[in-house]
């Protein structure tokens, strides 16, 4: 009798690829967080006005990640870039706007006025800088590592102007 290499091969592949499978994690637990259970903290190197809530994941890390943003009215975010994409979708509030370039001008040609329930994405390496006319509620969702990269990290112009 005359064993085919080819089929003892396939036999192995497949049976490694099982138990693989077979070892893999198991599904993690359903996330649910409620507008009043939300734990909203200062966000990181920004100035006072600018609240955060991760929703899941990890942003500083190269996996998957949710996050919402909350900016008080006439909240500004200086120009500035992000190494992956962000996929952002306006929950609450607004009008709150975005524009693409290196230096902050509300009257920008490039400016786009968000509602609550609209999204926007700007890919990676784009300069962009936001504002907020009323209090507002982002949510990023993406990839991490995302982190903000300021046009000019000694003059970010975000914050509240005084």
């Amino acid at each position: 009798m005359r064993i085919d290499v080819r089929m003892v091969i396939l036999a192995g592949v497949l049976l490694t690829a099982m138990g693989m499978a077979l070892a893999t994690d198991p599904p993690r637990e359903v996330v649910l967080i409620t507008a009043a259970s939300a734990n909203w903290v200062d966000c990181p190197g920004m100035p006072p006005g600018c609240k955060m809530s991760v929703l899941y994941g990890d942003a500083g890390q190269p996996a998957e990640f949710a996050a919402r943003f909350k900016y008080v009215a006439g909240y500004r975010i200086g120009p500035h870039t992000h190494a992956v994409d962000e996929h952002t979708i306006v929950v609450f509030g607004g009008p709150f706007h975005v524009a693409t370039g290196a230096t902050f001008d509300n009257k920008a040609a490039t400016a786009r006025v968000l509602n609550a329930g609209d999204f926007f994405l700007v890919p990676a390496g784009v300069q962009h800088f936001a504002w907020s006319e009323g209090e507002t509620v982002l949510q990023v969702n993406g990839i991490g590592p995302f982190k903000r990269i300021f046009v000019d990290p000694a003059n970010p112009s975000s914050g509240v102007p005084k």
